[in-house]
């Protein structure tokens, strides 16, 4: 589910669980630089229980959260808030990349 026409193209995850029902993800090109980074060294992200992914898929760099944390439920992340916190990431992405 592609978030919008971002030129870092988020998009969504999803998992089967016992609290949180989606992941969020963004994928980022190889020239970012967070990209080759552990999630753990990455500057201070603001996004829901911090990251929890980070990993090179189909030569993109995807960095991503959870919706599994402690007091968690599937009401309150819904596709919907899942999208708005995998977009707020991809913006604080975008606000670090050098646009060729």
């Amino acid at each position: 589910m592609k978030i919008n026409g971002s030129k870092l193209d988020g998009f969504l995850a999803s998992y089967v669980g016992s609290t949180g029902v989606y992941n969020g993800y963004v994928s980022l090109p190889s020239d970012h630089p967070w990209c080759g980074k552990d999630y753990d060294d990455l500057p201070d992200i603001d996004v829901h229980g911090g990251l929890t992914y980070a990993n090179m898929e189909n030569d993109r760099w995807v960095i991503g959260f959870d919706t599994c944390h402690l007091y968690d439920t599937a009401e309150q992340w819904t596709v919907e808030a899942v999208a708005a916190e995998a977009e707020s990431l991809l913006k604080q992405a975008e606000a670090v990349y050098k646009f060729p």
